[in-house]
Order: C-alpha cells, then structure tokens, then sequence
C-alpha cells in the first residue's frame, strides 16, 4: 500500500513539476525558519540560566526622564555597587563592571590583539557562577594585578604551558599576572575574554569615586526572599531613580 502512494505522488510530481516545485521550496523555507525561530528562542531562554543564583541576580537600569519620556539605560556610577552593598541590607554582593575594549596584549614575544578586555569589582565572581579551570573565584579580583583569562585566550597565548602565574602585558594597564582561567561561556549576555581587578582604573589614571560619570554597568545579588520592586521602591528617594532587569 505504501510503495503505491509513492508511485502516485511521483507521478503527480512529474504531472506538475511546476506546482509541486513551489509548494516543496515554499514548505522547506517555512520548516528552516520555524527551527531557526526556535534556536534563537531556546537559546535566549537559556541565557545566564547557568548562574547558581540567577534568580537573585539583577542589572541596575537608570531611569532618565527626558521632556517627559522616560528611557531606561544600563550605565551608572562607578561608586554605586559599593554604596548599595554598604547601605542596603537586602543586597548581599555587588559589583561593578565595564568594558575597556580592544588592546594589544604580549607574553613574551607572542602579541595578539584581543577586544572585550573588562574590568570589574571582587564580589563579580561571587555573583556570576563561571566555571574556574584553574584559581579560585572568591580571591582573583581582590588581588591588585591579578588576571583573569578565558580557556580561549589562554589557549591562544599559552598553547600547552600553564598560564598560572605568567606576567601579560597590556597596552595601556599596568602589568597583571595570570591568576586564574575560566570557561568561556558563551550563553552569557558578558562577553568577554580578560578580565581585570576594577581597582586598576586608579593606577590608569581613572577617578572610580566620581558619582557624576555614568560609564560602568553595576550588578548586584539581593537576599533569599528579596522582592526587587520592593527593593526598587525602598532605594529611589535615596539614589537616582533605577530598575533592576
């Protein structure tokens, strides 16, 4: 019974190739954007989700209002992960983040430029849960020139050698030493590849106590049991306005 359907939907192919080429282009162009549309909806959904507290962890979003239209952006005060940690009970870690960019970075006679250098605050890998290949999460940014690689930097930098306690040279940043190798973790909304103590912005020359710059992203890990509209609400009279997303 089977083998007769085929021989009859062959003969109607062959009856009306024109059609039956429209109707299989159109069906295979509809099935590839309906897996392509759940690939990009699976993988949203699974974005951060690796986090062990990833229900606790929240980006501080700044309120502008602006003629009356109000715009949400994730930019804020260097000094403000510090200022919610030290004065908010329902914030158990806080940290602060940015990005510096692209520079050249040399181990021995080996240069590569490597972008999405960052640097960011101690309590960062207390916050994120990142897998450690190689250090320990709760000390590597509290050392003041210590580094952070991903395994693909390493792989690129190091090849087969340990890359623990090798000193980098990056333009611009004073020399750091290797002190720990991540996961490169790439369901994360961070991206990045290097990852620096935050408290190397004074030695470059950055005033990191200076409330009126709005360049860093802060993040922060609230209390079991914190409602964060509530939290929200407590905090605007005291800070700028802000959301959590």
């Amino acid at each position: 019974m089977f083998i007769n359907y085929l021989k009859t939907a062959f003969r109607n192919l062959r009856r009306h190739t024109g059609y039956s080429f429209i109707n299989i282009v159109g069906l295979s162009i509809g099935m590839a954007c309906f897996i392509l549309i759940a690939l990009i909806v699976r993988g949203e959904f699974q974005v951060d989700k690796f986090h062990e507290r990833a229900d606790r962890i929240y980006r501080v979003i700044r309120v502008n209002n602006l003629g009356g239209e109000l715009t949400r952006v994730a930019v804020t005060q260097a000094p403000l992960a510090a200022a919610l940690k030290r004065d908010f009970p329902d914030v158990e870690k806080a940290a602060c983040f940015n990005y510096i960019g692209e520079e050249l970075v040399r181990y021995g006679n080996k240069k590569i430029k490597q972008d999405f250098i960052s640097l960011a605050e101690p309590d960062f890998f207390e916050i994120f849960s990142y897998t450690f290949l190689a250090g320990t999460p709760e000390s590597v940014l509290k050392q003041p020139h210590s580094a952070v690689l991903t395994d693909e930097v390493a792989q690129k930098l190091f090849g087969e050698e340990d890359p623990i306690g090798k000193i980098l040279h990056i333009r611009n940043v004073p020399d750091v030493m290797v002190s720990a190798v991540i996961k490169d973790h790439k369901d994360s909304h961070l991206h990045f590849s290097i990852i620096l103590p935050f408290s190397l912005y004074r030695e470059m020359g950055v005033n990191i106590d200076n409330w009126g710059h709005y360049n860093y992203t802060t993040y922060v890990q609230l209390q079991e049991n914190t409602d964060p509209a509530a939290f929200g609400a407590k905090i605007k009279s005291a800070l700028i306005p802000i959301h959590f997303s």
